[in-house]
């Protein structure tokens, strides 16, 4: 096996332990046990957790930009919602984790706004004033839906706003 390949399945066999406990609860211990490699075939590329996570998290953001090159405003909507409708088998939670506890978030932070920034732009063919505006919305929905405080009801709602 290439060691690119050894390395995406690392990253790969990760995500769901980064879904079931965020990141501040994740150990090179989980990592190492689900990945199908040794303590050192892990640790050759990876020395901590969040290594893994931003890697994971970078190559979601691309495979995200890459997949909505050709799809409408709706279609971008209609999988935000799915997302939001099963917010914990996300990794939004792993993602604010991050986000609010790390001094190295800008690269990984820039790279996830801008992006949907883009999608959206392109997508919904809208300035990039309104652009920040949807997103930031739909930011403040997932914050809410990983409290639990918004029903699907009011997802359903906001949602429908957009149209």
């Amino acid at each position: 096996m290439k060691i690119d390949e050894t390395k995406q399945k690392i990253i790969e066999n990760s995500k769901q332990v980064f879904i079931e406990k965020g990141l501040k609860d994740v150990t090179m211990t989980d990592l190492i046990s689900v990945s199908g490699y040794s303590r050192g075939g892990v640790y050759r590329y990876f020395k901590t957790p969040t290594d893994i996570f931003k890697e994971l998290m970078k190559q979601n953001i691309l495979d995200l930009k890459e997949s909505y090159q050709m799809i409408s405003f709706a279609e971008y909507l209609a999988q935000e919602k799915v997302e939001l409708l099963d917010i914990k088998n996300s990794l939004s939670l792993a993602g604010y984790e991050f986000m609010t506890s790390r001094e190295d978030k800008d690269e990984l932070g820039s790279l996830i706004f801008e992006t949907h920034l883009e999608i959206i732009m392109n997508t919904k063919n809208c300035s990039k004033v309104e652009a920040q505006h949807i997103f930031l919305v739909l930011e403040g929905l997932r914050v809410m839906a990983l409290t639990g405080i918004i029903t699907e009801k009011i997802i359903e709602e906001a949602f429908s706003s957009f149209n």
